[in-house]
């Protein structure tokens, strides 16, 4: 049986993250969720620096 790690090396284009196990997939997601709501909160702010 090939490792999880294996698999990701050999992949044609292998994860720049491999997240192993339910509990790192879980604690990713629940930091991008708050990243994401962090950068529609501050969506305005970001846009209105935009330079002409």
């Amino acid at each position: 049986m090939t490792s999880p790690g294996d698999r990701a090396a050999d992949a044609p284009n292998p994860p720049a993250h491999l997240l192993l196990g339910p509990d790192a997939v879980q604690a990713v997601g629940v930091k991008l969720a708050a990243l994401q709501a962090e950068i529609e909160a501050w969506k305005p702010v970001s846009l209105a620096t935009d330079f002409d």
